[in-house]
């Protein structure tokens, strides 16, 4: 039993994992104030993460959104199979964009039909065979059961498991990635019921591949590439110009007063026959500058807050560019939002990016779906389709300048029954040009 993998696997996890889940908490709104000393995260941090402008979720789901599929190819599936398919497309591609990778395990369920099984990038490690980049030679799942740590390697006719000979957690709080063992005398075989007849630490199975499907954006050797890498420095900007805003707000709250040319009265005290201190300000009530400078009191006038407030939409304007996104996806924008050729152009770059990520994951999909004993792959939808005022105006020219016949207009703009819409076309033409004839006939008409 190759429990090298093991070791090599969990090498692996612990470099990947850091980075996948700090995508993962950006996304959820759980920032590091990376730009603060202590003593100011003490009394500021709570507030600033309470009154973040989280933009990592809109980028996500400004590319995610443009996805979806219009048929799987097979004209057999139910419902059910439809909606649950659906729902996985969904959630691979926010985690695809969120973190880089997703991943699905296929395993048969308990009445022996294959099902699929979605998860994050931090529960999975992947090995591609170095003689076909498109084939795992096996992929492993990592995740923590109680207080052990445990191992699931799939391979093309196998799965074995694995769990800690000793405990990397206490009392189920979850283990940190550095109490994680790389080391393979660290590992044993695991059989859950401890029956090698009834709960086997090897489970074969009939693949025939490893049945496990890895979803990468933008893939790089072996991993991809989540879209939040170059839009966290400028959220980390976004959330100082935030703190800033607040900060300040909270400062000049309440009137900010120097004082020039005071001296505080230096005074014995009787009890302890010592000079005793000066009389001091509570900075929660009053905040007050002194210098031995000659002049009166004065009062200091609050910073323009508006000026941050531009700071700020000029950080989502700058993510919009870093990632190729329409501005007005992240930020309020002058004017209309356009629609039609305008649109497309504009929406050119996050396009090319949506299409690009369909191309790659498409045999993955299909080699999933086979996986689910499905033959079939799915047919993307356009991501800027044409809105039916353009599908209109675009059929006019068609038949009028172009001569195109009836039918086959109609038939381009998607009707399912276009010649019997023909027909009924000529029909009500001849109609018309009989009464038209009629009322000429009869002198009713300007001309007759």
């Amino acid at each position: 039993m190759p429990v090298q993998d093991v070791s090599a696997a969990i090498a692996r996890w612990k470099i990947t994992t850091p980075g996948y889940r700090m995508f993962a908490d950006y996304y959820a709104g759980r920032h590091q104030i990376k730009f603060a000393t202590q003593n100011w995260q003490e009394k500021y941090g709570p507030i600033v993460l309470g009154l973040r402008e989280n933009l990592c979720p809109a980028v996500v789901s400004a590319f995610t959104d443009k996805m979806e599929v219009e048929s799987w190819g097979v004209d057999t599936l139910d419902e059910t199979a439809e909606a649950g398919l659906a729902r996985l497309h969904a959630r691979i591609n926010r985690e695809s964009f969120r973190t880089g990778d997703a991943y699905v395990l296929v395993w048969p369920g308990p009445d022996g039909a294959p099902r699929p099984h979605y998860h994050r990038a931090d529960q999975f490690v992947h090995h591609v065979s170095p003689t076909d980049p498109a084939v795992l030679d096996w992929a492993a799942k990592v995740w923590q059961d109680g207080d052990w740590g445990r191992v699931n390697v799939y391979y093309e006719d196998r799965v074995e498991r694995f769990r800690t000979v000793q405990p990397v957690g206490s009392k189920g709080e979850p283990a940190k990635i550095a109490d994680w063992p790389e080391q393979a005398d660290k590992w044993a075989e695991y059989n859950g019921d401890g029956d090698q007849d009834t709960d086997p630490a090897v489970i074969t199975h009939q693949f025939g591949v490893v049945p496990v499907c890895w979803f990468p954006h933008d893939p790089e050797d072996d991993r991809g590439r989540s879209i939040l890498t170059d839009v966290i420095p400028l959220q980390d900007a976004l959330n100082k110009s935030v703190a800033d805003l607040v900060v300040t707000g909270e400062t000049y709250a309440r009137p900010f007063w120097y004082l020039l040319g005071y001296k505080p009265e230096l005074k014995l005290d009787p009890a302890t026959g010592k000079l005793a201190a000066p009389p001091k300000f509570d900075p929660t009530r009053q905040q007050i500058f002194t210098s031995d400078a000659p002049g009166p009191m004065g009062q200091l006038d609050p910073p323009d807050l508006t000026r941050l407030l531009a700071v700020q939409d000029g950080y989502a304007l700058k993510i919009a560019r870093v990632v190729g996104m329409p501005a007005y996806y992240l930020t309020q924008t002058s004017g209309d939002v356009p629609s039609g050729e305008s649109l497309r152009t504009l929406t050119s770059r996050l396009t090319a990016a949506v299409r690009a990520h369909e191309r790659e994951t498409t045999p993955v999909w299909r080699g999933l779906l086979q996986l689910l004993g499905i033959d079939g792959w799915p047919r993307w939808a356009d991501p800027t389709p044409i809105d039916a005022g353009e599908r209109l105006d675009q059929a006019v020219i068609k038949r009028r300048d172009l001569g195109l016949a009836l039918v086959d207009v109609l038939e381009q703009m998607g009707e399912t029954d276009a010649q019997q819409l023909a027909d009924n076309a000529a029909a009500a033409a001849e109609q018309a040009a009989t009464i038209t004839a009629r009322q000429w006939a009869q002198g009713n008409l300007l001309g007759g």
